[in-house]
């Protein structure tokens, strides 16, 4: 888990929302708070990120790359995708507030996707190695990002589950209630390839939703 304070590990989930963003912003704090941490330790935390800007188009990992570092979107937005039998398949958009964890499933660290910059992007990096240190300075704090990445996991599952037994329609109507304005970001074909839907189903679709409100 990153260790930037502000970042936000789930999204809204379609259908309902299991974990919010700023819920877990404010169970961060309060687990914080909890354990004791002064102004001085989370200075020391925030020294441990690195704030970089990245052009549109810049590929942060490539599937396969041994991963030292974790990322969360200060500003702008980042995709996650897979090549699948030569074909892109969009996993998810992440933008202000969210965090990126591409070998959170894999044991050797390798990348389980590709990350690519959709917009010009202010991340915060921080790399295994400050966590470690963060780890062996502060050991509370590995407690509370197992819970934190332990939540992300099951939001995560849930959006999958609820993905694959809606209808297509319900699908888009939900995307395009909860994060509509990544319509106005990226390609409509890597929303679609996100949905499980045709491009071209995508536009009537879309039309008919907006023709019913």
């Amino acid at each position: 888990m990153a260790l930037h304070e502000k970042s936000s590990i789930t999204k809204k989930l379609h259908g309902k929302q299991i974990l919010k963003s700023d819920d877990l912003q404010a169970n961060s704090t309060r687990a914080l708070n909890d354990n004791d941490f002064s102004r001085q330790d989370l200075a020391f935390l925030a020294s441990l990120q690195q704030l970089k800007k990245f052009d549109k188009g810049t590929m942060l990992i490539r599937q396969g790359d041994v991963v030292d570092r974790e990322f969360t979107v200060i500003e702008g937005c980042v995709r996650t995708y897979q090549i699948i039998d030569g074909h892109d398949i969009t996993l998810d958009f992440h933008v202000d507030g969210e965090g990126v964890m591409p070998a959170i499933a894999s044991k050797d660290r390798l990348s389980q996707c590709f990350i690519v910059c959709e917009l010009a992007s202010t991340l915060s990096i921080v790399t295994y190695q400050a966590e470690l240190e963060a780890f062996e300075k502060y050991p509370t704090l590995k407690d509370i990002c197992r819970e934190q990445t332990e939540m992300m996991l099951l939001a995560q599952q849930e959006e999958l589950l609820w993905l694959k037994r809606s209808k297509p329609e319900q699908r888009l109507k939900k995307f395009m209630q909860d994060r509509g304005k990544l319509f106005d970001i990226v390609p409509h074909y890597h929303i679609a390839s996100y949905l499980g839907i045709a491009p071209e189903s995508l536009s009537r679709l879309r039309k008919k939703i907006k023709s019913d409100i």
